[in-house]
């Protein structure tokens, strides 16, 4: 609300004090009115929901699904490419082990040899320590 100055006075003489008067308020409610029509009108328009186009989302969720089956035929064709390059694999993962075990093998006749050898040391030492 603006407030206006004015000066009243009953005589042409100058007023000493100011009168102060304030704007009509007519204009005020009116305008107060017309944003609240406003602002209802707004919030009706948004609480209404358009009826969907049913027609307009099963093409949609089929054009979607289309792309979906494409992407899966892809991931099923690489899939098999990954699948191709690793089946050699499980032979591998054989050949492996039985060569593991021979390692184990072969390690465990080396450990009975240096048992044999540092026994055959030892007696050897002791019979040059008896003799000197």
């Amino acid at each position: 609300l603006k407030a206006h100055f004015e000066l009243k006075c009953s005589s042409r003489a100058r007023c000493p004090v100011p009168v102060l008067t304030m704007a009509p308020k007519a204009d005020a409610k009116a305008k107060a009115k017309a944003d609240t029509k406003a602002k209802k009108t707004e919030e009706e328009d948004k609480s209404k929901v358009a009826t969907p186009d049913k027609e307009a989302f099963d093409a949609a969720t089929q054009k979607i699904n289309d792309e979906i089956d494409k992407l899966k035929k892809k991931k099923d064709a690489c899939q098999d490419k990954i699948n191709e390059a690793s089946g050699g694999k499980d032979e591998f993962e054989a050949k492996r082990s039985e060569i593991t075990a021979q390692i184990n093998e072969i390690q465990g006749k080396l450990d009975q040899l240096k048992e044999q050898k540092n026994a055959i040391q030892e007696s050897v030492n002791q019979a040059q320590s008896q003799r000197s």
